[in-house]
This record gives C-alpha cells, sequence and structure tokens, in this order.
C-alpha cells in the first residue's frame, strides 16, 4: 500500500486508515449491531398471547360443562425464547354447555388468550355445591356485604358430579398459532 494509506485489523474487519477513521469505526460499529439485533431482536414479543379455543368431553361424550380448563406454561427456554423460571401465565377457561371453551390469561388485569408454546393441561370439575359463609366471613363482610355475597352466591351455577376423572387426555400441547383448537377428553375413573 503507498502512500499514507494502510490497513489495519481491528475486531475482525480490515478498517483503512486514511481520512476519515472515525466513519469507518462507525460503520463497522452499525454492521455490528444490526448483526446483533437481527439474532436476538426480530423475535416477536415471546409472552404474546394467542386467542386458541377449544372443547372438552367427559368419558361418556358429553360436555364438561362448568368446569375449568387450565394451560400451564412447560418452563422451556429453548424452544419458546422466555427466560428460565418465566415461562409465562397460566391460562383458564370454563367450559360451556356445548363443552367449548376460550381461554384467558389471568394477571394483573385478565386478557384473553394463552402464551405460545408447550403447556401442561388440567382440568377442574364444576362445582357440585354452593358455598356457604362462615360467621367469620359475616362479620367481615358486615350486614350490607353479606347480604349481597349471599345473592351472589345463590346466582352461582352448580352442576351434577362428574362419572369421570379430572385427568384431560392429552395432558399436554404445545401451542403455536391463534388457529389452533384443542380437544380434550376426561378418562374414567
Amino acid at each position: 500500500m503507498g502512500g499514507n494509506r494502510r490497513a489495519i485489523w481491528r475486531a475482525g474487519a480490515f478498517i483503512r486508515v486514511e481520512g476519515n477513521v472515525v466513519a469507518s469505526m462507525r460503520a463497522w460499529y452499525c454492521v455490528s449491531l444490526f448483526g446483533l439485533i437481527m439474532s436476538t431482536g426480530c423475535r416477536s414479543n415471546v409472552y404474546e398471547l394467542l386467542d386458541v379455543t377449544g372443547k372438552v368431553l367427559t368419558c361418556d361424550g358429553r360436555a364438561a360443562e362448568g368446569g375449568t380448563i387450565i394451560f400451564t406454561p412447560i418452563d422451556d427456554p429453548a424452544a419458546s425464547g422466555r427466560p428460565r423460571g418465566q415461562p409465562g401465565r397460566e391460562a383458564r377457561g370454563v367450559v360451556n354447555a356445548d363443552g367449548t371453551f376460550k381461554l384467558t390469561t389471568f394477571g394483573k388485569t385478565a386478557q384473553p388468550g394463552v402464551v405460545s408454546g408447550r403447556h401442561q393441561v388440567s382440568f377442574e370439575a364444576p362445582p357440585t355445591k354452593r358455598p356457604v359463609l362462615t360467621s367469620g366471613d359475616k362479620q367481615a363482610l358486615g350486614p350490607e356485604g353479606t347480604k349481597v355475597r349471599e345473592q351472589e352466591i345463590a346466582a352461582m351455577p352448580v352442576y351434577p358430579p362428574l362419572t369421570c376423572s379430572t385427568a384431560v387426555d392429552p395432558g399436554e400441547v404445545t401451542v403455536n398459532s391463534p388457529t389452533d383448537v384443542f380437544e380434550f377428553t376426561l378418562k374414567k375413573k
């Protein structure tokens, strides 16, 4: 190289040392930063909620009405992109009279949907009796609060006991997109 031109090797790139060294360094820095952003920052929000739906049937083929289906995210950072120990919040859905459900994730506020990835699936049986207020409850609520709560309890639906267990099949699913529709069956006792 002639004159006062020379090339030096810095951090994996040749930089021409002539005229504007700072501009060359700045260009290299921008290219490196762009590469870093492309490799880590182009993922969508790993906690984005997807609207998924499904159906839960009893072992007899009837709708598991009034029960609650629960999706609990499995801690799998390699597959989900979420930090270890932070797989996301569980999502729940109450089963309708036709067996269908729609999931809601409960955090600071309730939001429709569930995080993507692998989930353990469980089921809570529908209520077969209404709760009863204890004397301590009534004392804490006061007369007006007790009256309101007793009205709420009277309006709560109750269902016949299930003839099946609360174990669901399949017990694990993978949520990939908002178009996912899942079908579960309660196992026999």
